[in-house]
């Protein structure tokens, strides 16, 4: 799910753009928290946990990694501008 929805930051952005685990922990209150269920080993709970991590980037969260990487995006105008 990750590489997906790298791949597609980077199609946004039209080039490669850097991962940085630092920046995803940053924004980590902008994913969505799964904190129900189980994967048979650990239990989901609020904030990270062993079985869904840290949640799963929404769009809040995308808006958000795009920023932060200098990339202004209006998916409404499915276009986007450099904010540096």
């Amino acid at each position: 799910m990750w590489a997906a929805w790298k791949a597609a930051t980077d199609a946004v952005a039209g080039e490669t753009l850097p991962f940085s685990a630092e920046v995803v922990y940053n924004l980590a209150d902008k994913m969505t928290d799964i904190y129900e269920g189980n994967n048979g080993f650990y239990k989901a709970k609020k904030k990270y946990d062993l079985c869904t991590g840290l949640g799963v980037p929404n769009a809040g969260f995308t808006a958000a990694w795009l920023e932060e990487n200098g990339v202004k995006y209006d998916p409404t105008a499915a276009s986007k501008t450099s904010t540096s």
